[in-house]
């Protein structure tokens, strides 16, 4: 389970409520260094891929990745 916040836009932010939540590796800020918080997640363009968005908590600069999804059971 999770809460979900809208947020500007088609992206979704969301707090997780599970021990998992950390298993996402966060990328450190490429402004400032600090370590950025999962902002969002969305389908990417290509199939089998998610688009990760994430914020810097200390200057709010964005950053994106692009991971292939964990396969499904």
């Amino acid at each position: 389970m999770f809460t979900a916040i809208l947020s500007q836009g088609p992206m979704i932010l969301y707090q997780p409520e599970t021990s998992h939540f950390d298993s996402i590796e966060r990328p450190n800020c490429s402004e400032c260094g600090s370590t950025t918080h999962l902002f969002g997640i969305e389908a990417a363009d290509r199939f089998g891929y998610a688009l990760l968005t994430f914020e810097c908590p200390n200057c709010e600069h964005i950053e994106t990745a692009v991971e292939k999804n964990a396969p499904t059971t």
